[in-house]
């Protein structure tokens, strides 16, 4: 009752997760930046300073 698709569960356990990383990354002074691979997917590039 209400609880959402397996995929739509999925999905947001997967921003939840990718926000923690951006939170930690950001907290080093990095960035993540997704791009768009289609028909293959999303790729997420995660930069950090030296």
């Amino acid at each position: 009752m209400g609880r959402g698709s397996l995929i739509e569960r999925k999905v947001k356990v997967f921003f939840f997760f990718l926000s923690i990383a951006q939170w930690i990354v950001e907290s080093h002074g990095g960035t993540i930046t997704a791009f768009a691979n289609k028909p293959s997917g999303t790729t997420f590039q995660v930069k950090l300073p030296k």
